[in-house]
């Protein structure tokens, strides 16, 4: 399976940053009819972030992790609660198990376990960049604590593996 290329995870960040607030409840309502098990499960793992005013920033990355999948032009079969928990404790663990690791093995690992390595890059991109690359603006979605720092990293990941594998089965 092809990666999702960079140009299109670019192009769906901006689109998702410059959709009006109607047209972003419109893709989250069809979140919540097609994927409500993933959509509950990100909306927990963001609902840590509301005391430090974060938990937006999160929820539109998760609307463009959402959208990338697009670029595969398939229907993503309804992920169910009991795959999203299998994976999540995997992820759980490997992760817990990386924590000491540096940033730049960190990447190294997960390119080798998820086959999203521009995906991988934009996460850690947002995640742990205090501004935005090429610019003097302040990332809204940088995270300096590394308790939820880890904690988004492991729930981005998770969710990412899950639709990779739905639309691995797909394609296959």
């Amino acid at each position: 399976m092809e990666p999702i290329p960079d140009e299109a995870i670019e192009i769906y960040h901006n689109f998702c940053e410059a959709e009006s607030v109607e047209q972003y409840k419109v893709f989250l309502d069809e979140i919540d009819l097609t994927q409500l098990p993933l959509d509950d499960y990100a909306y927990k793992t963001q609902k840590a972030l509301v005391a430090l005013k974060k938990d937006a920033a999160m929820n539109m990355m998760f609307c463009v992790v959402m959208r990338c999948y697009k670029y595969y032009n398939l229907p993503i079969p309804a992920i169910s609660k009991k795959s999203i928990e299998y994976k999540d404790s995997i992820w759980k663990q490997r992760i817990r198990s990386h924590r000491d690791a540096s940033k730049e093995d960190l990447i190294a690992y997960l390119k080798t376990e998820i086959r999203q390595p521009f995906l991988i890059d934009y996460i850690f991109e947002l995640l742990t960049e205090e501004e935005i690359k090429d610019t003097n603006e302040v990332n809204i979605c940088f995270i300096k604590e590394p308790e939820y720092l880890l904690k988004m990293i492991h729930s981005f990941i998770t969710i990412i593996d899950l639709l990779d594998d739905e639309i691995a089965k797909l394609i296959e």
